[in-house]
């Protein structure tokens, strides 16, 4: 297990309730106008292949500056990152379950520590493979997150392209298996309001809460 101490107090100070009010919808309504996508030059999606079945899957539980995260990798990259929510048992069941048959083995690997070093410093780039099991529907929702910058926001029915398909882009953002490197905290509605996150709505309202207060998207 990768032990991470955090040594800045702001991060804390954040994530217990000091950072931007981001219940208040009139500025998160805002800030889905100010948002403007760009392209995420750090991150490397390579797709799941039928023949990948065949690969191993290395895991391993790990420390971050928001709490402790399970990591697994194939030989291409990393494939899942889950919350563990003091759970070890239920996260590593929820991977198991996104890879039925998979040989898994607890080990590290550099492909998770480019994970681990990118979620302890969002603003710095650094390079991250992954790779994705996923449908081409799915996928496609996927790389959209990957243009969500850092304290911006979108809505499910910009994702989808309009709001008929909101329905299925906010299933694939339920999907995801790859979180905060793969930003579906930053999917909010169109009212400005936000609930329904894979590892808890509280999670997603302090990841939104720090980034909007590390961000030039904190409106006050």
């Amino acid at each position: 297990m990768i032990d991470y101490k955090c040594t800045d107090n702001h991060v804390h100070e954040v994530m217990e309730g000091q950072g931007v009010n981001v219940r208040n919808k009139r500025i998160m309504r805002e800030r889905l106008v100010k948002t403007q996508f760009t392209d995420a030059q750090n991150v490397r999606m390579e797709k799941w292949l039928p023949g990948d079945i065949s690969l191993p899957i290395t895991y391993e539980f790990a420390g971050s500056a928001f709490g402790e995260i399970l990591l697994a990798s194939t030989p291409k990259g990393v494939c899942y990152l889950g919350f563990t929510k003091n759970d070890h048992e239920a996260t590593l069941n929820d991977l198991k379950r996104r890879f039925p048959g998979g040989k898994m083995e607890e080990k590290s690997s550099a492909y998770k520590t480019e994970v681990i070093l990118q979620m302890n410093n969002p603003k710095m780039q650094l390079p991250v493979r992954l790779h994705l099991k996923g449908t081409d529907f799915q996928l496609s929702i996927w790389k959209k997150l990957l243009q969500i910058p850092m304290g911006g926001l979108t809505t499910y029915g910009q994702l989808g392209g309009d709001s008929k398909a909101a329905r299925a882009a906010g299933s694939a953002v339920g999907s995801n298996p790859v979180g905060f490197i793969l930003p579906c905290h930053r999917v909010i509605h169109s009212d400005g309001s936000f609930d329904g996150y894979f590892w808890g709505s509280e999670l997603k309202q302090r990841l939104l809460m720090w980034e909007a207060a590390e961000s030039s998207f904190a409106l006050v």
